[in-house]
């Protein structure tokens, strides 16, 4: 077997090995017996197929494999940058978006409200109110309305707060929503 016919075989079983760890780790976690076998099986044959293409021819193989480990780190490499770019790519826009939503929301405020559009849509400002807990002080709170990050439980809270159980250190305040949409007439 040449280098290149064995650098792809390798390619393939690693995929295969690699699928079949993945169909396992779901199957487990689903309590699928059968996929989990299914999987398994074809983890061992896999594995198996490995395990001969190695043991003969070594040294030949070991070059193919060293040759593919090093293409396969500097694939890596580049995924890793290209990753890295994209989540600052991904990080501008959201950021963009924010930025020209305030706009709109803003120009859509001064308007007094929405504003007409063509073909009768309208550009407006949704509200969804909520009631949600404000802990200015976690080492205020009671100990059966933190969690051990020391972090306020504000369910636990909220739920006291309604019922009228009065929690020192927290209160109940309106928080505001915004998002922007259009609507059809």
């Amino acid at each position: 077997m040449k280098t290149h016919e064995i650098i792809a075989t390798l390619a393939e079983l690693w995929l295969t090995i690699e699928d079949s760890e993945e169909r396992l780790a779901r199957a487990t976690e689903d309590a699928d017996d059968y996929a989990a076998q299914d999987a398994t099986t074809m983890l061992a044959d896999a594995m198996e197929r490995l395990e001969t293409l190695l043991s003969d021819d070594l040294p030949d193989k070991l070059e193919g494999l060293l040759a593919y480990i090093e293409e396969s780190k500097a694939q890596e490499r580049v995924a890793k940058a290209k990753a890295a770019e994209w989540r600052d790519i991904a990080g501008r826009r959201a950021r963009r978006v924010e930025r020209v939503t305030g706009l709109a929301m803003d120009l859509i405020d001064a308007n007094g409200g929405p504003v007409r559009m063509d073909g009768g849509r309208q550009a407006l400002i949704r509200e969804r109110r909520s009631m949600v807990v404000e802990v200015p002080d976690v080492d205020v709170l009671a100990g059966g309305y933190t969690r051990i990050t020391k972090a306020a439980d504000k369910v636990k809270i909220k739920r006291a707060i309604e019922a009228g159980i009065t929690v020192p250190g927290a209160s109940l305040v309106e928080s505001v929503s915004r998002s922007i949409g259009v609507k059809d007439r």
